[in-house]
């Protein structure tokens, strides 16, 4: 929304500057009025003139009149005479020869773009973005224009990205600047990491990568879905991509669920291992987050593959590292993908009762608490486990309206359920799983069996000591010859 001004209040608080945007607003006369449009009126182009009365446009609540020019009237007097005739005349000749080339214009606009974005007032200027592109794309003669305006192009494409629901049009913003960037680029012949072109192509390329990872994660169709995560690889491919590992390897998570969607397990186990041999040069706790989606698809995977003895012990491998790391939301998941095997595959549902519980306990306690959460909920209520639960919880007051009460999820309000002692075994498969007491008597040591300790050292602190550092290396051999891993 655009700010609006009481005339007779902004005489009366202008001396205190506590009016809100009075700062701004002097900060933007001083700049703006006394050295880029002095310049511009009787040296410039009068299409940098239109730019700034359409820019500049805000109403008094009162009079209605524009309260910069309202502001500036007593001291600039000519000034805006000047200003509103070259207004008059600037549509006119906006496309004739006297128009200046684009970099006044940019320079006013990225100027106006600064000060606008701290009202969170930047929806106001984007029919103007395209105003000016228009005649630049014309115009790419001054490399200051294109400079700006690919700054702008990623101004404008964080905020769509900041707002979730125009994630598309931001990826349109940043192609915009990919384009002008790689231009850049080839024009200076200078590809250092330092140099401030190839700086900014990175971060355009990052930016860019980033959007089409949270688009492809919105995706139904896997063939959509595989096309984006197929130029992410690209992109990362143009960039100094030792910095951006993270990046590559969420890619490859993605991609991995969408060669499951359809049907393509080999494939996606393939990947999987691969990513699993490489992953551990990369530092940070959040590798560990990354190490447990991870474990999560191979579980998955080796699910769908029917070698449910595997898909457990991964399951289980997650369990372990999110508990050692107080990962909640993790925790949840990976109790209740265990749940739902048991659940599917054993006689009576004690063990799949416990799972559920412990997921809904662990995503209770999560900031996260989202549809999975809801889910193992649902379940609970939804499937004949009732007489496990009513048969483990340790009061004996409770029947299943009272369940329905604890299990609600606005109060979280969890019943103590004891750990079942059932062996579990598989309905007509000769395959055995591991006994459910197997599993849930771990140590506080079992953990560090998940790591593999032949390339990284795993410190109290979560902190990963690196050793070898492969991984951008294959990842980067993986980008441009996609034959190797063969996942397609």
């Amino acid at each position: 929304m655009a700010k609006t001004f009481d005339c007779e209040t902004w005489e009366a608080k202008q001396q205190s500057e506590d009016l809100i945007g009075y700062k701004e607003c002097r900060r933007f006369i001083g700049s703006l009025y006394e050295v880029l449009l002095k310049e511009m009126i009787e040296e410039g182009c009068e299409l940098c003139a239109m730019f700034f009365v359409q820019l500049t446009e805000r109403e008094c609540d009162l009079c209605e009149k524009n309260y910069i020019s309202f502001f500036v009237r007593d001291k600039y007097p000519k000034l805006c005479i000047k200003l509103i005739e070259k207004a008059i005349l600037a549509e006119s000749v906006a496309k004739t020869e006297t128009y200046c080339g684009g970099t006044q214009c940019l320079e006013i606009l990225y100027e106006m773009l600064l000060i606008l974005e701290r009202y969170k007032d930047l929806d106001w200027l984007l029919h103007k973005l395209f105003l000016i592109a228009a005649y630049v794309s014309e115009n790419l003669i001054k490399a200051k224009s294109r400079f700006i305006l690919t700054k702008i192009y990623c101004k404008f494409g964080n905020y769509l990205l900041k707002q979730g629901q125009t994630m598309r049009k931001a990826m349109d913003y940043f192609m915009k600047a990919l384009e002008l960037s790689r231009c850049e680029l080839w024009l200076a012949g200078d590809l250092s990491p330092n140099s401030p072109n190839s700086t900014l192509h990175d971060y355009i390329a990052v930016q860019l990568t980033k959007t089409l990872i949270a688009i492809s994660k919105t995706i139904d169709e896997p063939l959509e879905g595989r096309s984006l995560i197929r130029k992410t690889f690209l992109l990362l491919a143009e960039t100094d991509y030792m910095r951006y590992g993270l990046l590559f390897v969420e890619a490859i998570l993605l991609e991995v669920h969408y060669l499951m969607d359809i049907e393509k397990y080999m494939n996606a186990m393939a990947l999987l291992q691969y990513l699993e041999k490489h992953l551990f040069s990369i530092y940070g706790v959040d590798n560990i987050r990354i190490t447990c989606t991870l474990l999560i698809q191979k579980g998955r995977c080796y699910e769908l593959l029917k070698e449910r003895r595997k898909a457990l012990i991964k399951f289980n491998e997650c369990r372990l590292l999110a508990l050692r790391y107080k990962f909640n939301d993790i925790a949840g998941k990976a109790y209740l993908e265990i749940g739902k095997i048991y659940e599917k595959y054993t006689k009576n549902h004690d063990e799949a009762a416990y799972c559920y519980h412990e997921s809904l306990k662990h995503f209770a306690r999560s900031t996260d608490k989202n549809k999975a959460g809801k889910y193992a909920l649902a379940r609970l209520k939804a499937r004949e486990i009732f007489p496990a639960l009513m048969h483990n919880v340790k009061s004996s007051n409770f029947n299943k309206v009272s369940l329905f009460k604890l299990y609600d999820w606005k109060n979280c309000a969890i019943p103590l359920i004891d750990k079942p002692s059932i062996s579990a075994y598989f309905i007509g498969e000769d395959e055995e799983i591991p006994l459910f007491d197997e599993m849930f008597e771990e140590t506080d040591d079992d953990y560090q069996n998940v790591i593999p300790t032949n390339d990284t050292i795993l410190m109290n602190d979560g902190s990963v000591i690196i050793k070898d550092t492969t991984l951008f290396r294959y990842l980067s051999h993986f980008v441009r010859n996609p034959k190797i891993p063969n996942i397609m």
